[in-house]
C-alpha cells in the first residue's frame, strides 16, 4: 500500500512539472469564495479576475486572437508578439502589473520576481509575499495583488481581499496569444 501511494505521488509530481516552460493561463482557486474558478485577465496594464482581456494589434493581417490572457512559461512575462515582450512586475503597494508594449519601463521600487510556475500553480515570493490575492473593485471585478499584509488597495480594506491559488492551465498554441496587451 505504501509503495503504491509513493508511486502515485511521484507520478502526480511528474505530471504537474510537465507544464513548466509551457505558456499558460491562470484560473483562481479559492473554494467557497466569489473568485473561485475566475480566469485572470490583463487590462489597463494590470490583472483582474472576472474581467475582460484587453489587447491590440497594429498589423493588417496575421494578428493573434488576443482574447485570452496568457503568460509565458518563464512565469514572468506575457505571451505576446510585440518586440521586446511585456514583463510582469509588482509595485510596492502589492498590485500586479505588466509593462506596455515597446516599453521595458518598470517603476522604481517594483519587483520583477521571483515569479515561478510549480506544482500546477503560478507563484510570486518577492517583497515578502506568498503568492496572490484578489481585492474587490467596482464593476464586479477583482484586482490581482501580491499577497502582502501591508498591500495598499484603493478604496478597500486589505481584509476584504481573498487569497487564491493561481492554478496553471497550459496554453497549447504555436503562435502567441496576443500582439500586445493594453
Amino acid at each position: 500500500m505504501r509503495l503504491m501511494l509513493l508511486s502515485f505521488l511521484a507520478a502526480l509530481a511528474a505530471a504537474e512539472n510537465q507544464t513548466a516552460g509551457i505558456p499558460f493561463q491562470v484560473r483562481a482557486s479559492a473554494p467557497g469564495t466569489p473568485v473561485d474558478n475566475r480566469m485572470m485577465t490583463a487590462s489597463n496594464l494590470t490583472f483582474f479576475l472576472n474581467g475582460q482581456t484587453a489587447s491590440t494589434c497594429p498589423l493588417s493581417s496575421g494578428c493573434p486572437p488576443g482574447n485570452r490572457t496568457v503568460l509565458n512559461g518563464d512565469a514572468s512575462s506575457l505571451n505576446v508578439l510585440v518586440p521586446g515582450g511585456q514583463q510582469i512586475f509588482v509595485t510596492g503597494d502589492g498590485s500586479v502589473h505588466f509593462t506596455p508594449g515597446h516599453s521595458p519601463s518598470i517603476p522604481p521600487g517594483a519587483s520583477t520576481g521571483p515569479f515561478s510556475q510549480a506544482g500546477g500553480a503560478w507563484h510570486f515570493t518577492g517583497l515578502g509575499a506568498r503568492d496572490f490575492m484578489a481585492c474587490p473593485v467596482p464593476v464586479n471585478r477583482w484586482r490581482v495583488f501580491a499577497a502582502l499584509r501591508n498591500a495598499t488597495v484603493p478604496g478597500v480594506n486589505v481584509t476584504q481581499c481573498v487569497p487564491f491559488v493561481a492554478t496553471v492551465i497550459p496554453f497549447m498554441s504555436s503562435q502567441p496569444a496576443a500582439f500586445q496587451y493594453t
